[in-house]
This record gives structure tokens, sequence and C-alpha cells, in this order.
């Protein structure tokens, strides 16, 4: 696991990161927010994201549109959309993601 910096995580980080599997079309890995803790705006330019939410409670904005989820939700962070994540719950949420890159030739 690592911090969004790609540090080892300390107990200040609102979120960690593991990436076991990445290959130049897609890789895949686990995002776990802590209690309280977000994943700030970010904007996904060339790829689509897709998250199952393992455990936990969020409210996730993708672009202008909020909405709360918990264990058991998909949802996907279309190409060109901006998106965060805030752990609403009182535990820390796991989510398990596939992120799947634009090829570059047509």
């Amino acid at each position: 696991m690592r911090s969004p910096s790609g540090s080892m995580p300390t107990s200040s980080d609102d979120m960690i990161l593991a990436r076991p599997f990445n290959h130049s079309s897609f890789s895949s890995g686990v995002v776990v927010v802590r209690c309280g803790g977000e994943k700030s705006h970010s904007v996904v330019r060339k790829s689509t994201l897709v998250f199952y939410v393992a455990s936990g409670q969020l409210v996730i904005q993708i672009h202008h549109t909020a909405f709360y989820v918990k264990r058991g939700a998909i949802f996907v962070v279309p190409i060109g959309n901006a998106y965060s994540l805030k752990n609403v719950g009182q535990k820390e949420a796991r989510l398990h993601f596939v992120h799947i890159k634009q090829s570059m030739q047509a």
C-alpha cells in the first residue's frame, strides 16, 4: 500500500492505494479511504475507472452529481470526467478498481 504521493502511508493520510497489477492497457487495485477521509477532485482525462465498494459508506461526486454508495455498489467514472470520494461512514472504506487506459492507436 502507498499514499497518494507514492510514499509509504502514514496515519495522517486520508487515503492509501495498492496497484498490484499494471499493464499498458489497464491496471487494477485497491483504494482504502480512512474514516472521515477523502480523495480530492481529480480529472480522468484519457481513461475510464470502474469501482466496486467492498466495504464502507461514501459520497461520490462525478462531474456535478453527488451520490451515496455503500458495500456492494459499482460505479463508473467515464473518460473526461472529474470525481472525488469522501468516506462518510464510521469505518474505513475499501474499493476495488479497474483503470481502463485509452489506446493511443486508432
